[in-house]
């Protein structure tokens, strides 16, 4: 996951694996795993064509909820018209996952006064669902 939410693109995966590599956030062993893991999300992304018009990406920004609540989508992009947030999963569907994400699309809708569209990415199952 954080392989995906540190990259802006397909292009960027590789340079990303090699930061990530050197800074020790990442054994050798995964790399092949990690990047076709990143790939397929980011060409769901764009058969989904939810890249374009993308003017800035937020990733893992901590968002203020309440006087103590903080809340970490994985990734937020930022249109002209629109708010995609994301959030990345590794195992099967859950009812809290999309109840989570439905609280991060409340609080951005709030921020940005725009309508959000909220995707989660299931990386074992190759599964982008919006909800």
């Amino acid at each position: 996951h954080l392989l995906m939410s540190v990259c802006h693109s397909a292009s960027e995966v590789n340079a990303c694996i090699m930061e990530l590599s050197k800074a020790g956030m990442i054994e050798q062993k995964n790399i092949d795993r990690l990047k076709q893991c990143a790939e397929a999300f980011w060409a769901k992304m764009e058969e989904g064509n939810y890249l374009l018009g993308i003017e800035k990406t937020l990733n893992e920004q901590v968002l203020i909820a309440g006087e103590n609540e903080a809340k970490k989508p994985d990734k937020v992009f930022v249109k002209s018209s629109e708010i995609i947030v994301i959030d990345f999963k590794t195992g099967k569907t859950d009812q809290k996952h999309m109840e989570q994400i439905v609280g991060y699309a409340k609080l951005l809708e709030e921020i940005f006064q725009k309508p959000v569209r909220c995707l989660l990415y299931y990386s074992a199952l190759n599964q982008l669902t919006e909800l």
